[in-house]
């Protein structure tokens, strides 16, 4: 009996790999089926169980551009279309102008002993108000690189704390909002400036071009003045 249950639940089996007429199948396996009362235990080992449900991608479940508060309590947003490597850490110095080192603790499994490791890792981040001090926890994100250096591709967007974030974050946003627009403003002055050298620029080559055309339609006026004074000797 467990021979002929074990020989049903195989065809059955192959039905879902194989392109066999389900007909036939259907007919061989209740053929060998007829013959036991029950099934054995084993049985179950070939019976497969129901699909599981996918879950929905992160870019279904959030908008293009939302918050997300992460577990150490951190708030940060999220881009469906490029979502940027954030990481919460603690400050370990602030020696450097405009820059913090922070330090952030990544956990993992061991490849070979299945075991819980930490790594720990060091980041350059850039602070452009220099409000974070040593020892605090704030919450860093990925960004273009900052200096020549290219080790300083982080930005330190905010405290890990929420309620620290919330009494000090709009204040030191609207700092950097306004340093910005000073930015802005110094880069299209910059740009009006370039914009205008290069103007002068041309305008003095076109004059120069035309100087040089009316010297040479002198020389040659000169050199066929010359030329029909020696014809006419």
């Amino acid at each position: 009996a467990s021979l002929l249950w074990r020989t049903g639940g195989m065809l059955a089996s192959s039905v879902a790999r194989r392109a066999i007429t389900p007909a036939v199948t259907n007919s061989v396996v209740s053929r060998a089926m007829s013959s036991c009362v029950s099934p054995p235990a084993f049985m179950k080992f070939h019976t497969r169980p129901a699909a599981a449900p996918v879950a929905p991608a992160l870019s279904q479940l959030l908008p293009a551009r939302s918050l997300v508060h992460g577990a150490m309590g951190a708030s940060f947003h999220v881009s469906a279309v490029c979502q940027k490597q954030v990481y919460v850490g603690t400050v370990l110095s602030d020696k450097a102008a405009k820059t913090v080192i922070v330090s952030v603790i990544k956990v993992g499994f061991h490849p070979f002993y299945k075991v819980r490791v930490k790594k720990r890792r060091k980041y350059m981040a850039h602070d452009e108000l220099e409000t974070f001090k040593i020892g605090d926890k704030i919450v860093i994100e990925q960004h273009q690189p900052i200096n020549n250096s290219k080790r300083k591709c982080w930005l330190a967007t905010g405290y890990a704390d929420r309620a620290k974030e919330a009494e000090l974050g709009p204040e030191r946003y609207a700092k950097i909002a306004e340093i910005n627009e000073q930015k802005k403003a110094k880069k299209a002055l910059k740009v009006e400036a370039r914009q205008a050298s290069i103007a002068a620029y041309l305008k003095a080559k076109r004059i120069r071009k035309k100087e040089e055309k009316r010297k040479r339609e002198m020389m040659m006026r000169a050199e066929d003045a010359r030329l029909a004074a020696l014809q006419n000797r």
